[in-house]
């Protein structure tokens, strides 16, 4: 059997404090309406801060792990 890659779209929401130049990802989101909703929220908490959404692929998808810490 041939082994498949599967390629999905994220979009990666990103926070760049004004205050202390630190740049951190937010979350990741299938869909750019997702990512713009929770853009939103955070504008709303973080006023010191800038965020960006980066439409990326994922390559072997069916392999990512996402963890919080």
């Amino acid at each position: 059997m041939k082994e498949r890659k599967i390629l999905a779209n994220a979009y990666v929401l990103s926070r760049f404090s004004k205050m202390s130049d630190y740049t951190s990802i937010v979350g990741v989101y299938p869909t750019m309406e997702l990512a713009e909703q929770a853009k939103v929220r955070q504008d709303d908490l973080w006023h010191d801060a800038i965020h960006t959404i980066d439409a990326t692929v994922l390559h072997g998808a069916d392999k990512l792990d996402l963890r919080l810490r």
